[in-house]
């Protein structure tokens, strides 16, 4: 393993709030960027999301761990300054505050990348720079999955149903993934060439880009959302004996049709004169869900995976995030880890992605992340006076 980590000596200067830009600069922090968090004096809203005391949140301490903490009052100009002059000693300046806001303030992107010509301007929006949502509020729910056609798309309709609640979060730790890679890219670019860069992404980007297959395979009359009974059966979930549901995904119909069918002990309707793939398959996808439905439910969903593993049919158990942390996979390979907040609750949350050979592997660390705790430090080391630091980080 190499000693120096691979980011060490880089500088980012993480402006944003809630999860999708705090989450970037965290994968950051992980390859040993130094990563200086900049909140207003009452702190980050996401300190108090899902956490009204502001403490022991774990949905916070995730998304922030390993990098500095201070504060700055950008409602007072000396405080506008400060973060200025920061920008200005910083590799990357990372935000996801809406750019007319920024702009109010001297803190767009033109204006710091021209101060700093080797900054890295990092800006991750709801709905992107134009159009007439531009400066509209955004949110993961609202923009990544409702505004993208994922939350409809994803459904399995009937004449009762209803979008289901979207994964908390999930749209924003994607666009924030987004966002480190191109902070990555822009490096790269800036190591060969010394130039900083502008690099944007945003949530109802990266949505559309996460419904791409949906929205592509509509002129080839694939209409979403699938009632139920008109998705493949081969490919579609089916409720067990014991309650659960078991995922079944086979791609080749052609090669697995008949393997499926032994593992339902149903050989004889392989060869069904009517089911015969893919026409006579495809047009009776209703029918046939139905025979799924009624031989799925003669069995416990252990059985069923093990009928359909031991013909290499993928298959799977549809875990939820209470069963899914008793994984022995996903232990196996550390993809958990066990977090105890300063309240003194333990908790099991996914282990970074960070996943390299030459670099330490990334824990959250069992530290409070202190709203404000290296603010004279940093200040005091851009040339800032006490007088200053406290006009403006108070």
């Amino acid at each position: 393993m190499d000693e120096k980590r691979l980011l060490e000596g880089v500088r980012v200067v993480d402006f944003s709030t809630y999860i999708a830009g705090p989450v970037c600069g965290a994968m950051l922090a992980d390859l040993g960027a130094e990563v200086i968090k900049v909140e207003a004096p009452s702190g980050d809203a996401g300190r108090f999301f899902m956490s009204p005391e502001g403490k022991g949140n774990i949905r916070f301490d995730a998304s922030n761990s390993e990098k500095k903490s201070i504060t700055i009052n950008l409602q007072t100009a000396e405080g506008v300054a400060a973060l200025k002059k920061l920008a200005a000693s910083a590799d990357v300046f990372l935000t996801n505050t809406r750019m007319k806001s920024l702009a109010k303030r001297g803190l767009d992107h033109e204006t710091l990348c021209r101060e700093n010509p080797h900054l890295i301007y990092a800006w991750i929006s709801g709905c992107g720079e134009n159009g007439p949502d531009a400066n509209k509020p955004a949110f993961d729910s609202s923009t990544y999955w409702a505004k993208s056609g994922l939350l409809i798309d994803s459904m399995s309709y009937t004449e009762t149903s209803y979008p289901t609640v979207n994964p908390t979060a999930g749209g924003d730790r994607v666009t924030g993934l987004a966002m480190f890679s191109l902070i990555m890219a822009a490096l790269l670019r800036k190591a060969k060439t010394g130039k900083g860069d502008y690099v944007t992404t945003s949530l109802f980007h990266m949505g559309l880009y996460q419904n791409a297959m949906a929205i592509a395979s509509r002129p080839d009359g694939y209409i979403t959302p699938y009632p139920r009974g008109t998705a493949a059966p081969e490919c579609s979930a089916f409720k067990c004996a014991d309650g659960r549901w078991v995922l079944i995904a086979i791609m080749d119909y052609p090669k697995m049709g008949r393997p499926l069918w032994n593992a339902f002990g149903r050989d004889e309707l392989h060869d069904k004169p009517e089911w015969v793939f893919p026409d006579g398959w495809t047009s009776h996808y209703p029918e046939i869900t139905k025979v799924f439905e009624e031989i799925m439910l003669e069995r416990p969903s252990d059985e069923w995976i093990a009928e359909f593993t031991k013909r290499d049919i993928a298959c799977c158990i549809l875990e939820d995030a209470g069963s899914v942390i008793h994984s022995e996979q996903a232990w196996a390979n550390d993809y958990f880890e066990k977090y105890t907040v300063e309240t003194g609750k333990e908790y099991i949350l996914p282990r970074s992605i960070i996943n390299m050979q030459s670099q330490p592997q990334p824990y959250i660390h069992n530290v409070p992340f202190v709203l404000g705790a290296d603010t004279v430090d940093i200040l005091s080391e851009l040339g800032f006076t006490p007088e200053e630091i406290e006009k403006a980080s108070k």
